[in-house]
């Protein structure tokens, strides 16, 4: 059965599902990309509370017996739906869950007022025989000078951990500022 979730409950309770279906097809397809841990799935359950009660969050899963056989985790902003994240149960590829997720996702998607669905990054043969069109895009990264980014593993910190971390931070480097100092005025330490 093909069912479609956007409230907070219905996703969190399938979210280690989304990201056991992600991972299995990441290491299916030895693309090298990330891999979901728990830190991930903290990550993605926040999230979900955040945003599914503005209706961001949508969610296709096909189901059978307590078994799930395909993911679909889908965000949206303005009235653009963007697939996210997807997998599914290799065991039940012959069927193409990953397609039905998608057809399913999209029509869910378009159920709740999003005029547009983007198919997300990748040139993936399935993705041109549906997409009306193709955008090209450019990633730039702006970085300040001499600084060290706080770049993916910190994105990746609970947001209710991200206080205490900036302040755990921001001590460690107020202390090596004192000791640089100490070291190059030649007192001793």
């Amino acid at each position: 059965m093909i069912t479609a979730h956007d409230d907070a409950a219905g996703i969190t309770a399938r979210l280690p599902e989304v990201v056991l279906q992600y991972n299995s097809r990441r290491k299916a397809r030895q693309d090298g990309g990330a891999v979901f841990d728990e830190r991930v799935l903290e990550m993605l359950h926040e999230s979900v509370i955040a945003l599914s009660d503005q209706g961001r969050v949508l969610l296709t899963t096909i189901e059978r017996d307590g078994e799930c056989m395909g993911v679909g985790l889908s965000v949206a902003a303005g009235k653009v739906a963007t697939g996210w994240i997807a997998g599914f149960d290799e065991t039940w590829s012959r069927f193409a869950p990953g397609i039905c997720t998608l057809f399913a996702g999209i029509e869910f998607a378009a159920s709740r007022g999003y005029a547009e669905y983007d198919l997300g990054i990748g040139g993936q043969a399935h993705k041109y025989g549906i997409a009306d069109r193709e955008v090209t895009l450019e990633l730039v990264e702006l970085e300040r000078r001499g600084l060290w980014p706080l770049q993916s593993p910190f994105q990746l910190v609970p947001l209710r951990w991200r206080p205490a971390l900036i302040a755990g931070v921001d001590r460690c480097l107020t202390q090596a500022r004192t000791l640089r100092k100490r070291t190059e005025s030649g007192s001793p330490g």
